[in-house]
């Protein structure tokens, strides 16, 4: 029979999934929004951002901590949304995306009337409801139906919609959002701001500097104690960016993971080899042995090849010249 998990060890896990760490890219992305949303209330002048970064690198993160700073509010004539926030569906199309941000407002029939119908009824709402910034998260769902037309249809409905409002808006995803863009040239210029999420870089000595503040601060809000230090051992934060690929994401799903073996092994510290078994278990059920970072056996690379788990798919690519001219006819 199982043992039972002590709500302590939820609680500390929960903590790793929470926890906001200000290192400075975050910051001054938190800072660049604050500032957008501030300038509209003192002025009406909207600016809009573009977000780009790799999975796990803080956007959705970024997002609710500017949801949680600005709540919704009950007034006596109406509900007050500050921050309309909404991840896109896969595969979306503007019809899902209208009516997504159409029930996130409060609208209590989102699926009623034409698009063109909805729209209005939306950006009424939005007015109505004081929206300061509108963020719409996972954008590249709307690229990922493959279907230039959508694309295009899509670009030149939040170029519409943006316009009717009025208010800032951020656009949130992985690097192939920039094809959203790329397909409308007025949307692009409305867009131009551009803050990137981006994993932290061991060839740069700031970044290698962030990535291990952000490691120590995750090891110290634990309730055990890591027997590798990598404020001390360049080798030890060498393994967790193996590991993670630089990413926070990441790096609260290992140490949750390695925090429940802790409990069910009944160790006390949370050392090489228990680390290990929670990379093959959370991170990649391939990586053992040479291709386990906190193996002694490592190969001592980045796992980011076909078929490893942080294979850089989601990067744009330029069209080969025989593709461009398929596209064509």
């Amino acid at each position: 029979m199982s043992q039972a998990i002590p709500p302590d060890v939820y609680s500390a896990i929960a903590a790793l999934r929470k926890n906001v760490f200000m290192f400075p890219r975050f910051r001054n992305a938190f800072e660049q929004l604050i500032q957008a949303i501030e300038l509209y209330r003192a002025t009406g002048v909207a600016s809009n951002h573009l977000i780009l970064g790799s999975s796990g690198c803080g956007k959705s993160t970024l997002c609710k901590l500017l949801v949680s700073q600005y709540p919704e509010r009950r007034e006596p004539e109406r509900n007050v949304i500050p921050v309309l926030y909404m991840e896109i569906p896969a595969l979306a199309t503007i019809k899902s995306l209208v009516e997504g941000l159409l029930s996130k407002i409060g609208d209590p029939a989102p699926w009623a009337g034409t698009i063109s119908d909805k729209t209005a009824r939306l950006c009424r709402l939005v007015i109505g409801c004081g929206v300061f910034i509108a963020i719409l998260d996972e954008m590249q769902h709307v690229r990922d139906r493959g279907q230039d037309l959508t694309v295009s249809k899509a670009a030149d409905w939040i170029k519409a919609f943006s316009n009717s409002v009025g208010c800032p808006f951020a656009l949130v995803g992985l690097p192939r959002t920039q094809y959203l863009l790329d397909a409308n040239e007025q949307l692009r210029r409305r867009f131009s701001a551009t803050i990137f999420l981006e994993r932290f870089n061991m060839d740069d000595p700031d970044s290698v500097n962030e990535f291990a503040g952000v490691v120590i601060s995750f090891l110290e809000g634990m309730p055990l104690r890591c027997s590798l230090r990598p404020d001390a051992s360049i080798d030890d934060l060498m393994q967790f960016y193996y590991a993670t690929d630089g990413r926070i994401g990441y790096l609260a799903s290992l140490l949750s993971r390695a925090l429940l073996l802790a409990h069910v092994s009944g160790a006390w510290t949370i050392d090489q080899s228990l680390l290990e078994r929670a990379f093959s278990a959370e991170i990649w059920y391939q990586g053992v042995g040479e291709l386990n970072p906190f193996s002694g056996h490592f190969c001592g690379r980045s796992l980011s090849e076909y078929g490893e788990p942080f294979y850089a798919a989601d990067l744009p690519k330029k069209e080969s010249k025989s593709t461009a001219i398929i596209n064509d006819l």
